[in-house]
């Protein structure tokens, strides 16, 4: 597990691939980055997720709807 949370701690990861899970999945690897310490990459992959997310979805932001 500590791999794990180490290998998705990082910001280029996030980057990649966190748009294109949905919101539950990335709320459940936010909650094990979570448990696993690593609270500021958990909230790295929410930031990142709703640059994506649509007028409505969990974690839409103004920032997603501007991209």
């Amino acid at each position: 597990m500590a791999e794990f949370a180490l290998v998705f701690s990082r910001p280029d990861t996030a980057a990649d691939l966190a748009t294109r899970l949905s919101c539950r999945d990335v709320d459940a690897l936010a909650e094990i980055l979570r448990a696993r310490g690593q609270v500021e990459a958990a909230a790295m992959w929410i930031e990142e997720h709703a640059t994506g997310d649509d007028e409505g979805d969990a974690h839409h932001t103004e920032r997603g709807s501007e991209q």
